[in-house]
């Protein structure tokens, strides 16, 4: 994690430029404006004023960019944990007709039970 000595150097001034958004982001939400706004506030309080007032419009770009990054690494998370999911519902599935089978009860009884087609029952314990 980096601190800065708080002198004005450069590492202070970009963790102060960091905490001041981390609040707008906050009380903003993830948007343009919450990036515009901890600009705003950094050139007021003499933050990355100098850099920030060369180059506003690419670190607006830069953070948004950011954002839509982090948002398309989340949903491709969610989505392969959702195949997890299913993926494993679909093994416990396939065990529970083998046991149900193998303990006697009818494919078609199976069947309803896990809410599979009779064929795919056959094709999971063996019988096709």
């Amino acid at each position: 994690m980096l601190y800065g000595d708080g002198n004005g150097d450069i590492i202070s001034q970009y963790v102060t430029f960091t905490k001041i958004y981390q609040e707008q982001a906050r009380l903003l939400g993830r948007t343009v404006e919450a990036v515009r706004e901890t600009i705003r506030i950094c050139k007021d309080k003499d933050v990355l004023k100098e850099y920030l007032s060369a180059h506003e419009k690419e670190v607006v770009s830069i953070m948004m960019a950011l954002f839509d990054q982090e948002k398309a690494v989340e949903q491709f998370g969610y989505e392969k944990k959702q195949e997890g999911r299913e993926e494993g519902d679909l093994k416990r599935a396939m065990r529970t007709a083998s046991n149900m089978f193998k303990d006697g009860e009818p494919i078609d009884k199976i069947a309803r039970f896990l809410e599979f087609s009779p064929e795919t029952i056959l094709s999971w314990v063996g019988k096709v």
